[in-house]
């Protein structure tokens, strides 16, 4: 299997998991909403579900955004830029989306350690469950980033 398609294999798995757990989102919201301001009954757990559901979207479809190229560009040099100026910039774009997968995924993975003990009471689990997109969002950039530089060197 290459890495191609294992990326494509996780991209459909983590669309899957995006589109049920945005519905799950806009549910929670839709109930918190309802609850509060038509039966007049505040549920306390729904802002921490929210939250969390808005997290693992954030970051799983950060993931799948770097890998589509969908993620904001700036152009600072014209089309008839040389080769060597696009493969330049290229460069240094890979870069500098290592850096930030690798504080992504690396500093996520701590933070995620570090909040192991913590609990959110509403829920009565670990706040971990809320950080842990982080690292792994993280995690998935930096695969579809070396598909990226490997598709790249091909060129």
């Amino acid at each position: 299997m290459s890495l191609k398609s294992l990326n494509d294999a996780i991209e459909r798995v983590v669309m899957a998991l995006l589109s049920a757990l945005f519905a799950g989102l806009i549910f929670v919201v839709f109930l918190q909403v309802f609850s509060r301001n038509v039966l007049k009954v505040s549920m306390i757990w729904t802002p921490d579900v929210a939250q969390l559901l808005f997290s693992w979207c954030i970051f799983l479809g950060a993931a799948i955004a770097f890998r589509r190229g969908e993620h904001y560009e700036v152009n600072i040099f014209s089309k008839d830029a040389g080769r060597i100026l696009k493969g330049f910039v290229e460069l240094v774009g890979v870069i500098t989306a290592a850096a930030v997968i690798y504080v992504l995924a690396g500093e996520g993975l701590t933070l995620a350690r570090l909040t192991l003990s913590q609990e959110v009471v509403s829920l009565g689990i670990s706040r971990t469950w809320f950080v842990a997109p982080i690292g792994i969002g993280g995690a998935l950039m930096g695969l579809f980033l070396i598909e990226r530089v490997v598709r790249d060197l091909r060129r």
